[in-house]
């Protein structure tokens, strides 16, 4: 990793391309196939199985709820950078992220974030089509003046900042 970045990019839920041993905590990460699907194998073989010979490996997904307890450390290790970051930053990126209600862990890492800010960050959230209950959402969590919502998806982000 850079020393000093200029973009910081966090997946706080995982990915259907990620797998964890539940022994060593080691993640698999596929960036070009979705490798979730292994972990419901019924049998252990070489594609759902740690190095360290624990097998199954477990998908590594967390679901927005309004009750969850999160026990892996990678996934608490990432939020935790991550509100490192946040604290600081003066634009967030939010990409894909639809803010619903249930998911406490995340609107907890963005209320907390926001309360230790002497000002509000710059907020661009980004989403795939339109809907305007998504949109709502963010408005009401976050400075209006501060935010602006883009319903084009990533594509159409990235070609407005080239």
């Amino acid at each position: 990793r850079p020393l000093k970045p200029k973009r910081r990019l966090y997946k706080l839920h995982g990915s259907t391309n990620w797998l964890r041993c539940g022994l060593c905590d080691r993640m698999y990460i596929n960036p070009e196939v979705d490798i979730a699907v292994w972990a419901y194998e019924r049998k252990a073989k070489a594609n759902n199985q740690c190095h360290c010979g624990h097998a199954k490996l477990e998908v590594q997904i967390v679901s927005p709820s309004f009750v969850r307890e999160v026990r892996s450390p990678n996934i608490i290790s990432v939020w935790q950078r991550a509100l490192d970051w946040l604290r600081r930053a003066d634009d967030w990126i939010v990409i894909g992220y639809s803010f619903p209600d249930e998911d406490l862990n995340i609107r907890s890492l963005f209320t907390r974030a926001l309360g230790s800010r002497e000002e509000p960050p710059f907020v661009t959230a980004i989403q795939f089509g339109s809907n305007e209950q998504t949109r709502m959402r963010y408005e009401v969590f976050f400075h209006t003046n501060q935010l602006t919502f883009l319903n084009g998806g990533l594509e159409v982000f990235l070609n407005s900042i080239r």
